[in-house]
C-alpha cells in the first residue's frame, strides 16, 4: 500500500498540480568528446526514483514526456509544465546530472544545455611483465570486499576486489605477515571462476608487479587436510578453475 502511494506521488501528483504543459527544446553541448552519443532528458527523475523502489512501468518509460533522449544533432524536444523539472544524463563518470526547473528554461530563446566536468580516477598501469614476488600459499578467508570504482574514468571489465587472507602455509616467496592483503579482478560472469565464493581453505596466486599484490585472474584451488595432515585439491591440477559440482574422489597432494 505504502508503495502505491509513492508510486502515485512520484508519477501521477506532479500532472495534477499543473495542467498546462509547455514544448522545451535545445540542444546539448559536452565539454570534451568523451561524451556518450546520446544525452537522456527525465522528467522530474522519474525513472531514478522507480528504480530506487524496485519498481517498473514500461507504460512510463515509453512515455516520451517522462524519458526523452537527444538526435544525432544533440538536439531534444519534451513537453513538461512549468512547475517540473528535468534532468540530463549523460556518461555519468564524466559529467554531473545537470538540473533545471521547467519554468527557468522557458526563459531560454536558444536553449543549450552544458554539462560540468566530474573528477575522475584513471587506475595506473603496469608495464612490469615478470613479477617481483610470487607468493603461492593456502590461505582461509578474513574478508573480501568490492572496491568501489565509481570514480574512475571508465566502466571497468571486471570488478575489483580488495582480499585479505590469513596465511595457513606457504608455497611460493615469503610472505613477511600472516596476513596478506590484496586486489583481485575478476569478471562476474560465471561465479565458478570466483575464488572469493569458496569460505574453505584455497590455495591461491598473488603475485607483485609495480609495488602492488595483485591475485592471478582465476587461479585458485579450493583446498583439505586429509588425514595425515597434508593439502590436498578435488581437482586436477593443471585445470584453470574449479567447479563446484567436482567432488573429492580421487584428490591430488599439493
Amino acid at each position: 500500500m505504502k508503495k502505491n502511494i509513492i508510486y502515485f506521488l512520484i508519477c501521477f501528483l506532479p500532472f495534477v498540480l499543473n495542467a498546462q504543459k509547455v514544448k522545451i527544446e535545445g540542444h546539448i553541448e559536452l565539454p570534451d568528446k568523451n561524451g556518450w552519443p546520446t544525452t537522456f532528458i527525465t522528467l522530474n527523475d522519474t525513472i531514478a526514483k522507480l528504480n530506487k523502489l524496485g519498481l517498473k512501468d514500461d507504460k512510463i518509460i515509453n512515455d516520451k514526456d517522462i524519458l526523452t533522449y537527444t538526435d544525432s544533432t544533440n538536439y531534444f524536444s519534451i513537453n513538461a509544465r512549468p512547475g517540473d523539472t528535468l534532468f540530463f544524463r549523460n556518461n555519468i563518470r564524466l559529467y554531473h546530472v545537470e538540473k533545471y526547473a521547467v519554468s527557468d528554461l522557458m526563459k531560454e530563446k536558444n536553449l543549450v544545455i552544458k554539462f560540468r566536468t566530474k573528477p575522475c580516477f584513471l587506475p595506473k598501469e603496469c608495464d612490469q611483465k615478470t613479477p617481483s614476488k610470487r607468493y603461492v600459499f593456502v590461505g582461509s578467508k578474513i574478508n573480501v570486499t568490492y572496491a568501489d570504482t565509481s570514480n574512475y574514468c571508465y566502466e571497468p571489465w571486471d570488478s575489483k576486489y580488495n582480499a585479505t587472507y590469513k596465511i595457513e602455509q606457504e608455497f611460493g616467496d615469503h610472505f613477511p605477515d600472516s596476513t596478506i592483503t590484496f586486489t583481485a579482478y575478476d569478471h562476474d560472469f560465471s561465479h565458478r571462476f570466483l575464488f572469493e565464493d569458496y569460505n574453505v581453505n584455497v590455495l591461491l596466486f598473488v603475485e607483485e608487479r609495480c609495488g602492488e599484490l595483485i591475485h592471478k585472474r582465476y587461479k585458485f584451488y579450493p583446498v583439505y587436510k586429509t588425514a595425515d595432515g597434508r593439502w590436498a585439491t578435488p581437482v586436477e591440477t593443471d585445470r584453470s578453475s574449479y567447479d563446484k559440482s567436482e567432488n573429492r574422489k580421487g584428490a591430488f597432494n599439493i
